[in-house]
């Protein structure tokens, strides 16, 4: 994945909010997840599909860290959510 991989929420993945955080059960593999605060705000951005630089941008502007950790948390995070089955990841055309 890349600055530029395009984050999308899986279309069969259904997602509830308890007390902030956020349950996700995937359709597909009939699992669930528990997010806390912070990855429950980067479901919350996931609304519409977004860049991962686009998400680094926003959560720099609530959270006190550097861009590059930020974007190397962002991009494990991300990662474990496209191997749950949960989001779909792309790299927008002509990406190599």
């Amino acid at each position: 994945m890349s600055p530029q991989t395009l984050l999308t929420r899986h279309p069969e993945t259904i997602a509830t909010e308890i007390d902030g955080d956020v349950v996700l059960m995937s359709l597909v593999t009939g699992r669930t997840y528990g997010l806390d605060k912070r990855a429950s705000r980067i479901w919350a951005l996931l609304e519409s599909p977004r860049s991962i630089e686009a998400i680094v941008a926003e959560l720099l502007k609530s959270y006190a860290t550097t861009a590059e950790k930020c974007q190397a948390d962002l991009i494990e995070f991300a990662r474990k959510l496209s191997e749950a089955q949960l989001t779909l990841a792309s790299e927008p055309a002509g990406a190599r």
